[in-house]
C-alpha cells in the first residue's frame, strides 16, 4: 500500500450531506481507489478484508440500504453489524 496516498485518502473530508445519501455500497476489488492504494494488487491477499464494524463506523450512513460485497472483503462480525441494523448484504 501506497503510504501518502493512504493518508490522502484518509484525510479527504466526505461531508455528512454527501454520507447522508448514501443508500447502497459496492465492495469490488475492481474499485478505482483498490487500485490507487496498491496499483499491482492482484486480490489475493486479505489488504481490504473489513474484520469489524463499529455501530459508529456505520451511524454516519443513515440511509444506507445495501451493501454488495462482490469482493467478499466483509468478515463475518462486519456483515452481522451491517445485517443488524436492517441493511442487505449480498
Amino acid at each position: 500500500m501506497i503510504p501518502s496516498v493512504r493518508t490522502w485518502f484518509r484525510r479527504l473530508p466526505v461531508s455528512a450531506a454527501l454520507v447522508e445519501n448514501i443508500e447502497h455500497l459496492v465492495l469490488d476489488g475492481g474499485n478505482d481507489i483498490c487500485l490507487q492504494l496498491i496499483p499491482q494488487w492482484d486480490g489475493e491477499d486479505e489488504s481490504f478484508d473489513i474484520r469489524s464494524l463499529k455501530d459508529d463506523d456505520v451511524a454516519p450512513f443513515t440511509r444506507l440500504r445495501s451493501v454488495d460485497d462482490v469482493g467478499g472483503f466483509l468478515a463475518p462480525r462486519a456483515r452481522k453489524t451491517l445485517e443488524d441494523r436492517g441493511i442487505t448484504v449480498t
